[in-house]
């Protein structure tokens, strides 16, 4: 048995869920002390309420900034940066959480709004340094608040995941891609020393094609650990899927950050059996989803330009919009085989398929994720 241990914990009263959990694992004074300055980062997304399963719950986030109080830090942040055709002001006003933070003496950190420094890590593989907001590098330690939900590029978006929120928006985009899961550990690798808790918020979670348009779940969980690699599986495993077929939890367990084997680590609380469900899986998968969405795909990165086309057909298929607008045409990867008499609405996604961008509409980038808005430029253009 290791030292990973993963407090899970069942409980409808959102204050009562994280102070059992919490106390499972010996109190908050075991993570923060007197004097100390803690940033709290949850998931805030987009900007939507928390009852979506999206975004973390700012319930959650009241009781963890009164704990850190109680036992005498100086001061709490919260704050993140949103997907990034968002800003984090109206990402935290539309949830409620700007609200709940100022109520409960915390103070506000737009990260989109902040100046940035760099911080560097040996044991980072491909980003040995990242932008970080400079409050970052000037906090005593940091507090971890995702939400248990799925991702249709990394299957789950737990607590490593959430970390990207730290990065840039300018700089985020451009991780979309087949090495995003490096990037996520390298990421975590360089917060490392500063992260001291990680607290999964499952009062709501979401299925399906998250991180923002799957399917929501009343679950009313906590799990909280100090190894983010065994939270992550104690999470994966209670969603019905497993560990080891998460790419970025098994480079996590590879490169030292912490034990994916369930059998070595130590569950204290509720029963991981009697909490746990099948979650329906996401895809990134765009061929064959219906019979007028044709595509004409080249070496592609799933992560990347896939992942984003399916994020935008996904808003069509939640609103069951999807044959709304007649035959819809995608081109995307390197070298795709396309025909001569191209059907409908086209669409050219990301620098791979470059060469066909004269044929319809083109999203450049590496990744093209442009192609998250179809349903709004579908729209524009009519049937």
């Amino acid at each position: 048995m290791t030292d990973s241990i993963v407090s899970i914990i069942k409980e409808e009263d959102p204050s009562k869920c994280i102070q059992r959990a919490i106390d499972h694992l010996g109190g908050i004074k075991k993570f923060v002390k007197s004097g100390e300055k803690i940033l709290l980062k949850p998931n805030m997304v987009v900007p939507l309420k928390t009852e979506t399963g999206v975004t973390t719950n700012p319930a959650i986030v009241r009781v963890i900034i009164e704990l850190c109080y109680e036992i005498g830090a100086e001061k709490v942040y919260v704050g993140d940066s949103p997907f990034f055709d968002f800003k984090a002001r109206q990402a935290f006003e539309v949830t409620g959480m700007k609200d709940v933070v100022l109520d409960a003496g915390a103070e506000l950190l737009y990260f989109d709004e902040l100046p940035t420094t760099e911080i560097d890590s040996k044991n980072a593989l491909i980003l040995q340094k990242i932008k970080v907001p400079r409050e970052i590098g000037e906090v005593d330690g940091i507090i971890t608040v995702p939400r248990l939900k799925t991702h249709n590029q990394t299957i789950v978006s737990l607590s490593l995941k959430n970390q990207h929120g730290v990065v840039p928006p300018e700089d985020k985009k451009f991780y979309h891609k087949d090495d995003l899961h490096q990037k996520l550990i390298d990421i975590n690798h360089i917060l490392k020393h500063k992260i001291r808790l990680g607290i999964i918020d499952g009062t709501y979670a979401l299925e399906g094609q998250g991180p923002t348009l799957g399917k929501p779940l009343t679950l009313n969980l906590c799990l909280v650990g100090t190894d983010l690699v065994a939270l992550d599986s104690v999470a994966t495993k209670l969603m019905g899927f497993s560990p080891n077929d998460i790419t970025h939890l098994r480079l996590a367990a590879l490169q030292g950050l912490g034990e994916i084997d369930l059998s070595r680590i130590k569950l204290v609380g509720d029963p991981l059996e009697s909490v746990s469900q099948q979650f329906l899986k996401p895809s990134n998968e765009i061929i064959g989803i219906a019979p007028n969405v044709h595509v004409y795909a080249g070496g592609a990165c799933r992560p990347g330009c896939f992942a984003w086309a399916r994020v935008g057909l996904d808003g069509l298929l939640k609103r069951n919009e999807i044959d709304k607008y007649g035959d819809i045409t995608i081109i995307i990867g390197k070298n795709p085989t396309v025909p001569e008499n191209l059907k409908g609405h086209i669409f050219v996604i990301g620098d791979c398929a470059a060469e066909y961008k004269d044929k319809g509409i083109f999203f450049e980038g590496c990744p093209g994720f442009g192609v998250w808005k179809l349903r709004k430029i579908l729209k524009e253009q009519g049937q």
